[in-house]
């Protein structure tokens, strides 16, 4: 059997865990209160999917998983993990990792059509660092990033309204929906404006943290376009804060440029333009990833039919 379809038969590496205390206990209890990480006044990146079908990188995603377990072990405060073994997302099994108060990591491995895919999934500020760990593969195409959500937050400014953001968005022509949820602080409001479905989302929403209040703006960035925002990070010919200026300015709304401007200092507005593939691009990228391992697969495969190979070097040779 081709060494692809024994590895998506494989578990992933089983994870060392290291005692939550020197009690041994190795899930954090849940009575214990847990500590809420937030960055402010920083663009960070806050949720990272990336996909990719070399065994290479998937092995570098659990080693990945292993890091962050060992840094976890190292923060002081009452932090702590809890593993959830064969966790299935979408057609990928695989181990999710929660960190109190940081966020998660997924690595997981499933099928695309035939060859075994691999994908790693992080929130918070784990992915910040499961970036990091995946920089080098994103910048030389290896690894495929599918979804980046990229934020900045400061601390809600005195008489922030975010009814009066909506209605802003509102008037501007803009898709702008809003919900409202009942906080320890009093209500949360969420500005959502864009499409879910499209390449880029936006979201501006109020979060609280043992009784303080944040604002957030963040830009959920999907497909290609999440792609080539990546990789111009992953090869330093792009910053965060030169990418969150722009999504700022793109919204065209005082206020809110008032708010988190300070914050993006030093870097020139970036905006990142796609490139797309040509449909010849496309069907050559699907051929070497799709078709060639499916092809192999069959070829080494003991029971095939072997007159059907006959008939595809003749077809070749029909159309040279």
């Amino acid at each position: 059997n081709d060494w692809r379809e024994l590895l998506a038969l494989l578990p992933l590496k089983e994870l060392e865990l290291p005692p939550y205390s020197n009690t041994g206990v190795k899930q954090a209890p849940t009575t214990k209160k847990q500590e809420t990480f937030v960055i402010i006044n920083a663009s960070e990146i806050d949720w990272l999917t990336a996909t990719t079908y070399d065994i290479g990188v998937a092995e570098r995603m659990t080693e990945h998983m292993q890091d962050v377990i060992e840094n976890t072990h190292r923060l002081d405060g009452p932090t702590g993990y809890n593993v959830q073994k064969k966790k299935r997302i979408m057609q990928y099994t695989g181990t999710l990792l929660s960190v109190s108060g940081r966020g998660s990591v997924f690595v997981g491995s499933g099928r695309q059509k035939d060859p075994p895919h691999f994908m790693m999934r992080a929130s918070g500020a784990v992915a910040a660092a499961s970036f990091v760990s995946l920089h080098r593969d994103v910048a030389s195409e290896l690894a495929r990033v599918s979804r980046l959500d990229i934020q900045v937050t400061v601390k809600e400014p005195d008489g922030w309204n975010q009814t009066a953001a909506f209605l802003r968005a509102k008037d501007r022509g803009r898709n702008a929906g809003f919900i409202e949820s009942q906080g320890q602080t009093g209500q949360l409001a969420t500005v959502y404006i864009g499409s879910r479905q499209s390449e880029r989302y936006t979201r501006i929403y109020q979060k609280e943290v043992e009784q303080t209040r944040y604002l957030r703006f963040e830009v959920e960035f999907k497909g290609e376009r999440a792609n080539a925002i990546a990789g111009k990070l992953a090869r330093n010919s792009a910053r965060l804060t030169a990418i969150m200026k722009y999504e700022l300015t793109r919204e065209k709304d005082p206020m809110l440029h008032a708010v988190f401007s300070p914050m993006l200092k030093g870097d020139p507005i970036q905006r990142i333009r796609l490139v797309r593939e040509s449909t010849t691009q496309k069907r050559e990228k699907w051929i070497r990833e799709q078709v060639i391992p499916a092809l192999f697969n069959w070829y080494n495969d003991p029971n095939k039919d072997d007159s059907l190979v006959s008939e595809i070097m003749a077809a070749i040779g029909d159309r040279k």
